[in-house]
């Protein structure tokens, strides 16, 4: 053996001679205590996360029927039948795991009447025959301490 092993097995020796067995035992059930302890913390703090968001704009456009009877962008005091809603929302994942939305809805509440208007993502708008179409937007999974931007519009008939 080398001289560095030989004064490390004396080291360990001395710990071992100075440490009473009471000690020792005690020490090693406080530490596996410890590591328990600290075992669901962890478990606990992952599930405490958040789906947080924050509306970064949006705008709504009347819209009324033009003498072709296209729907065209009008002043709120015209004819107006029904009304574009754009939105912009950040969602932020505070939690260590992969996050779901399922619906993403808007609900305008009319004389005590809610009605819920469905979402459509603008980032799928295209063009298909003479209409611009664009899909619900129906599953978002959020990566862990992730933020995702989505684009949003509706509509609604007043």
């Amino acid at each position: 053996m080398s001289e560095f092993e030989n004064v490390v097995i004396q080291k360990i020796n001395e710990v071992i001679e100075n440490t009473s067995t009471a000690s020792w035992i005690q020490n090693l059930v406080s530490t596996l205590a410890g590591v328990i302890f600290g075992f669901f913390l962890t478990i606990i703090s992952n599930r405490i996360g958040q789906l947080k968001y924050y509306i970064v704009s949006s705008s709504v456009e009347y819209l009324g029927k033009s003498p072709r009877g296209s729907f065209e962008k009008a002043d709120f005091n015209e004819n107006v039948e029904s009304c574009q809603i754009e939105i912009t929302i950040d969602f932020h994942n505070t939690s260590q795991s992969n996050i779901g939305i399922r619906k993403i809805e808007i609900i305008i509440e009319e004389k005590n009447v809610k009605k819920s208007l469905e979402v459509h993502d603008l980032e799928t708008r295209r063009i298909e025959k003479v209409f611009i179409v664009s899909d619900t937007v129906e599953i978002l999974n959020i990566e862990p301490h992730g933020v995702m931007r989505k684009k949003a519009i509706c509509f609604y008939r007043l």
